[in-house]
């Protein structure tokens, strides 16, 4: 890998759904160099998902419990590189997707998601929520982003310093708030220009199943992360900034690297 690219991390998670294959296959032909591919296994007991993924090269985080959404974040931390792109499980991205994300997040030094909300207490009603899926022109500011999360390892050491309300649910939230609140780190929904960027080329078909986190009753109690970084000191994004960002983002163009 020439000196100047970044070494980045992928960290899948098996639990389940039975997609992990099919991201793999998307993940050996990217258009960059991936340093390593981390396969959390979730399920509780062996799988031939997971051992296929460790004939394919792959480095397999389990230890026999479900760890939950958090513990894929906890396994980036085990190899050392400088971007950690995580997927959910559902996600089956686009041959360039993971060069386009990591040249974002870079570039506007944030942490770069597939899709983005407006936190649930956020006082400014006129905040924009970004389109789920497709084709986007612009990253947008969020207050936190899901679905893929491309950001520097650093930044989810940093998300550890504050304990997490609950780990049933918002890891999404937590990391965000966490690189906002500590280190000012914005949060982006990517854009997505071309069909090869997409984070997920299927549109969001398999995060409608039984097992999408926004059906648990887990998820009720998220409202609960946002009471507890708004007590920290942390501000939501307003439309007056997500203005702002957009204009600045139109005028600062992607910093590319080199790629295989």
């Amino acid at each position: 890998m020439p000196a100047n690219d970044p070494t980045i991390l992928v960290v899948l998670n098996q639990y389940k759904r039975r997609n992990l294959l099919r991201q793999l296959s998307r993940i050996e032909r990217q258009s960059c160099q991936i340093e390593n591919v981390l396969v959390v296994n979730n399920s509780g007991a062996p799988s031939k998902e997971v051992e296929a993924a460790k004939l394919r090269g792959c480095t397999v985080f389990d230890i026999g419990v479900n760890t939950g959404y958090f513990g894929r974040f906890i396994a980036a931390l085990f190899t050392k590189v400088e971007i950690v792109c995580v997927f959910d499980d559902d996600m089956i991205p686009g041959k360039s997707c993971i060069e386009h994300y990591v040249r974002q997040c870079l570039t506007l030094n944030a942490i770069v998601g597939g899709n983005g909300r407006i936190a649930l207490s956020n006082p400014d009603k006129g905040a924009r929520t970004p389109r789920d899926f497709g084709l986007r022109r612009d990253p947008e500011l969020v207050d936190f982003v899901g679905h893929l999360w491309v950001c520097r390892q650093d930044w989810i050491r940093n998300m550890f310093e504050i304990p997490p309300v609950t780990f049933e649910t918002g890891e999404d939230m937590h990391l965000c708030f966490a690189a906002k609140l500590l280190l000012g780190i914005p949060s982006v929904v990517a854009s997505q220009s071309r069909p090869s960027h997409l984070s997920d080329q299927h549109l969001n078909l398999h995060a409608q199943s039984r097992q999408a986190g926004f059906r648990l009753p887990a998820h009720d109690t998220r409202v609960e992360v946002e009471k507890d970084f708004r007590s920290r000191g942390l501000g939501f994004v307003t439309r007056e900034e997500q203005d702002d960002f957009l204009n600045r983002s139109r005028s600062k163009p992607i910093r590319p690297y080199r790629s295989r």
